[in-house]
Parts: structure tokens; sequence; C-alpha cells
């Protein structure tokens, strides 16, 4: 099953632009949470900034991607669960360039 979730309509662009200039570091003290230490970034140095557009996915399934970018605007940061599946690719080289294509920001998720 597949949960591309609704979008938040309550980010004003200007606090979106604020936190460019706060460490992720700062940030995950302030809120008392934090992302999984496993999950990196592909190459460095790289600041991802957005209102994310949350998706669950879960194992084997490829629907993610045309789901997700039918809701995502430019601008947009897709943050991917997994559910834990690290056998499965959940993103690859056409799911970047279709993302890029719509001018997605940038993609976080905890799968492979």
């Amino acid at each position: 099953m597949i949960t591309v979730n609704p979008r938040a309509e309550v980010l004003k662009p200007s606090l979106v632009e604020a936190y460019r200039g706060v460490a992720p570091a700062t940030l995950g003290h302030l809120l008392q949470t934090g992302m999984d230490a496993g999950i990196q970034a592909l190459w460095r140095p790289v600041k991802l900034v957005g209102p994310a557009l949350t998706v669950r996915s879960y194992g084997e399934t490829d629907g993610t991607r045309p789901h997700a970018l039918e809701v995502a605007r430019p601008g947009d940061v897709l943050v991917i669960n997994r559910g834990g599946d690290l056998r499965h690719a959940n993103w690859g080289e056409f799911a970047t360039v279709q993302a890029m294509e719509a001018g997605v920001a940038g993609v976080v998720t905890d799968g492979v």
C-alpha cells in the first residue's frame, strides 16, 4: 500500500527560506528529535530545504514515484518511508529525472 499524505498549506515561503540558515544539528536539538544516522547524503556538500511531502511505501511496491510526483509542487522535498525494507530500491535514475523535471528540491528516503 502506498500513502501520499495531503499537502500542508501552512508553510509560508519566508519560513522555508529562514530554515536555510539553520544547521540540521541545531534543528534536531531544538525539536528533540533527529533522523536515522544511516540516512546520508549521496554527495556533499548538500543543503536541502523545502516543504516535506511525506510518502509511505512498503516492500516491492514500485508506485511511489508516480503518486508522489502527481502531488508534488516545485520546491517540495519528498520524504519516503519504506517501512524498513532495505532490499528493494525505491528510487533511481529515472525517478530522479522525473523529480527534477517536476521541480522537486530533493528526496530523503530510508530505502536503498
